[in-house]
């Protein structure tokens, strides 16, 4: 027996077959899109090669120039300076004679330059003193002050002495038993490049020996090795001696 079939039906079967062939084409199509090879990345330019830093300026001095000089004589600056009209300089050269010009103590400052072959010696001269002045004392007098700071009036200031002097005044009243005594130096600017000298001193209370002991004292008591020494310990009725002070030299001596 024939089957036979309407045209719809053929029509819809004709529909299906195309949805089945749109399906497939659409799974093969992204299928041939992955497996289609990608650019190959251009590759990144090689970074250039560093350049070597250029060997420092070497220049010849045709000149000497001195600029800032105000007490000081040019003549005198310039016999401080290792340099010489003629001379060929570097950077290092340069250096070298700024630190001499430096250790001089006679600049607060100094700068050294090449312009058009003339070397510029830029100088700021260090003050001079005025006066030395003390306060805040009244256990050390102050001509005693006066004989152990280095600094004088009509003298050049530099820091390196006053540091060193705050120290010796330190020292000083420590060697009196004031072990916490602190100086402080200040600078008065007046005129025409000069200064007062201050130095300000907190003496601190006086460092009293409560007690002295022994340690490994077997054929003597500790009262009887007392009894041999100059410093004491504190006590009321000693309020006029100062042996019961700390003193270190007077306990090395003992």
């Amino acid at each position: 027996m024939i089957q036979t079939v309407s045209r719809p039906a053929l029509r819809q079967g004709a529909r299906v077959s195309l949805v089945a062939l749109g399906l497939a084409a659409g799974l093969v199509g992204p299928a041939m899109a992955q497996s289609a090879p990608a650019p190959a990345a251009q590759a990144a330019p090689a970074p250039a090669a560093a350049q070597p830093a250029p060997p420092p300026e070497r220049v010849t001095v045709n000149r000497i120039l001195v600029r800032g000089a105000q007490r000081i004589d040019q003549t005198t600056v310039l016999s401080y300076l290792p340099i010489q009209p003629g001379d060929t300089v570097d950077p290092g050269v340069l250096d070298v004679a700024v630190r001499t010009l430096s250790r001089t103590g006679l600049f607060a400052d100094v700068q050294l330059g090449v312009q058009n072959g003339d070397l510029i010696v830029q100088i700021v001269e260090n003050p001079i003193i005025n006066q030395v002045v003390f306060e805040g004392n009244s256990a050390v007098r102050e001509d005693k002050l006066r004989e152990e700071v280095t600094i004088k009036p009509r003298g050049i200031y530099t820091r390196a002495k006053i540091q060193e002097d705050v120290g010796a005044i330190v020292e000083l009243y420590r060697l009196q038993g004031r072990i916490s005594a602190t100086v402080t130096p200040k600078l008065v600017q007046l005129e025409q490049n000069r200064v007062d000298v201050v130095f300000e001193i907190d003496e601190g209370p006086e460092t009293a020996l409560d007690a002295i002991t022994f340690l490994g004292n077997e054929a003597f008591s500790d009262g009887d090795l007392r009894e041999t020494m100059v410093t004491k310990q504190s006590r009321w009725w000693r309020l006029f001696s100062s042996n019961d002070n700390y003193d270190p030299n007077r306990l090395d001596y003992d």
